[in-house]
């Protein structure tokens, strides 16, 4: 795979004016966006003209816009999705990153409560409190949010289970009417994830998933979708706005179950007193 746009920049980003370079980094950074991105947006998105995009694209080498977006079209192409992340992350290395980290992963947080309701948070806590059974799955890095709170309803209610990846079938066999499957799907996404949702449907089970904006499948599938952004200053992706629709969930589920949830932990204190 060629890596040349990233390769162009690191060669001559020392060459680009103050404003050329805002456009830069933005390429790096948002390569994933790229492909449906016309050279306003850009300009839009780094508040610069859109003169200057057009005059950076052709400082990195390229003839026009289009042959710029040929080349992005051409990367975004294959499926390398991690390796293009890790090597537009570390073309640029800049003295405060880590405020840019921590800013990116505070934005993340914010842009995805504009999509969310307290509404819809306060009903997804409604059916966790509610359900008969409690199911989590989400796999590869996904699991950083799904065995979270798999551990925490756990903790909270006694009837969470998280569904091992290659038992998605064995796990479905016990899936019935009021169960509650909560998923988490990112990146590389994992069609059987789609099959158990689509079964746990067929059952009467509800669907409250956890995704980005482009999953649009598992939304499908869903009674409540709850998308989070998930960019990140680095090559993995960010899953700290997902964990924190996890803890809102967990949050609103304290308030209205709070008394067979007090009693559950009072119990599991107890009980830790018996091996210490």
């Amino acid at each position: 795979m060629s890596h040349g746009i990233s390769q162009r920049i690191k060669e001559r980003f020392h060459t680009l004016t103050l404003t050329m370079q805002q456009v830069a980094k933005y390429i790096i950074y948002n390569t994933e966006n790229l492909n449906n991105n016309s050279a306003r947006e850009i300009a839009e998105q780094t508040k610069v003209s859109t003169a200057t995009v057009i005059r950076t694209v052709k400082a990195l080498g390229y003839d026009d816009y289009h042959g710029f977006k040929v080349d992005i079209s051409n990367l975004l192409s294959d499926d390398k999705r991690a390796l293009r992340n890790f090597i537009n992350t570390t073309t640029l290395i800049e003295d405060d990153w880590l405020n840019k980290h921590f800013e990116q992963e505070s934005e993340n947080i914010l842009r995805s409560s504009d999509n969310i309701s307290q509404t819809e948070i306060d009903l997804a806590a409604e059916l966790l409190l509610n359900a008969n059974h409690i199911y989590t799955a989400g796999w590869r890095l996904g699991t950083s949010v799904s065995n979270h709170l798999q551990f925490t309803l756990k903790y909270m209610l006694g009837n969470a289970t998280n569904i091992p990846q290659g038992l998605a079938p064995d796990y479905t066999t016990y899936f019935k009417k009021g169960d509650v499957l909560v998923v988490t799907s990112f990146p590389r996404y994992d069609s059987i994830l789609l099959k158990l949702c689509k079964a746990a449907r067929e059952k009467g089970v509800y669907v409250i998933s956890i995704t980005d904006k482009e999953n649009a499948s598992i939304r499908t599938l869903s009674n409540i979708n709850f998308e989070v952004s998930t960019t990140s200053y680095g090559f993995l992706d960010s899953y700290t706005a997902a964990v924190s629709v996890s803890n809102a969930m967990i949050k609103s589920l304290t308030m209205l179950g709070d008394a067979r949830i007090k009693e559950n932990i009072e119990s599991i204190e107890a009980h830790y007193k018996l091996f210490n």
